[in-house]
């Protein structure tokens, strides 16, 4: 789940580029660490929220069967691209109601995509999706952003990206309760023909305590294994708040 109304049509073709390049590197650093330390091993794989498929293409050559599901169709069309010539299937699905076409033993979840959850109800729904599609004893990794209580005051900040092709200025805004961010994209994009397009976009997140996540992943069948710091030189406003969670489902 992304947004019902596909809120990454913009977004995608300057994703890689703004966001998920630099980030990447943090997401495998955590999954390997995860990996090693719970000694996860794995013959079938989902990834959701896969976005444009940068953590289906490493995990692609481990040889294992992998899906890849997100609920934005432009975010899809880049991860075809990228996975053109592997065998990882792509599956267009609200992560509320995920519906696997056969059960894995790990669910992964990377790049904050839980934090699309806007209450507590879409969260626990999708905590029941993803153990209804996991196989007995699997695993789920997710990276997510933590409510770590008030702020002292409402914070905003403009964050200007510039390449010779594009030009993009995000208006974060992080509301005084502590329990998430707003973000209003405006981006102007040359052609190839060398003309320009614009597009808005507006991007909500919703951050959850960690009690309320393993409260929620308890009542959905799983067992945490272990809740750690992401690995990451993240902006001040999330180096605290972006952990990793590692729960395995119950019998």
């Amino acid at each position: 789940m992304r947004s019902q109304a596909d809120a990454y049509r913009g977004f995608a073709s300057i994703y890689d580029a703004t966001m998920g390049d630099a980030t990447f590197p943090s997401v495998w650093e955590a999954f390997e660490r995860a990996r090693l330390k719970h000694a996860i091993s794995l013959t079938s794989a989902c990834d959701v929220g896969c976005g444009t498929g940068l953590f289906l293409k490493r995990l692609s050559r481990d040889r294992v069967r992998l899906m890849g599901v997100d609920n934005s169709a432009a975010m899809l069309r880049r991860a075809a691209q990228r996975l053109t010539g592997t065998r990882v299937r792509l599956l267009r699905q609200d992560m509320r109601k995920l519906r696997l076409p056969e059960r894995v033993d790990l669910i992964t979840s990377n790049f904050c995509t839980l934090n699309y959850c806007h209450n507590e109800a879409e969260l626990a729904a999708t905590f029941r999706s993803f153990r209804s599609n996991i196989s007995a004893n699997g695993c789920l990794l997710a990276d997510v952003l933590i409510d770590l209580g008030p702020l002292a005051r409402e914070e905003s900040m403009v964050q200007k990206i510039d390449s010779p092709v594009m030009r993009s200025r995000w208006h974060i805004c992080l509301p005084a309760d502590g329990k998430g961010s707003v973000v209003e994209m405006h981006t102007r994009m040359r052609n190839r023909e060398g003309g320009e397009y614009e597009w808005r976009e507006r991007h909500r997140q919703h951050w959850f305590a960690l009690p309320v996540l393993s409260n929620l992943l308890d009542r959905s069948g799983f067992e945490v294994l272990g809740v750690g710091r992401m690995p990451s030189d993240a902006p001040s406003t999330q180096t605290n708040r972006w952990m990793h969670l590692v729960a395995r489902a119950r019998r």
